[in-house]
């Protein structure tokens, strides 16, 4: 469950700090990046999807996406 996720960190950077939404295929929680202490939104497949060949490219082009936006009323 996502809940039981948040306080948890993420590959020695990223700390779960609280859910933001959650869909069908995925949750976006409020994280931490350790090294720079700044707020970032972070967005995790459900584990039941993170096996699905059609699904994780299409993830993964979002979030390659998404990291280009750079404005100051969206969080990175």
């Amino acid at each position: 469950m996502a809940e039981e996720r948040i306080g948890t960190l993420l590959g020695g950077r990223y700390r779960l700090e609280s859910i933001l939404g959650s869909g069908g295929t995925s949750t976006v929680f409020r994280a931490q990046y350790t090294f720079t202490h700044r707020p970032i939104a972070l967005k995790l497949l459900k584990p039941e999807h993170a096996r699905d060949r059609g699904l994780v490219p299409r993830f993964l082009k979002e979030a390659r996406t998404a990291s280009t936006i750079v404005h100051p009323h969206v969080v990175r």
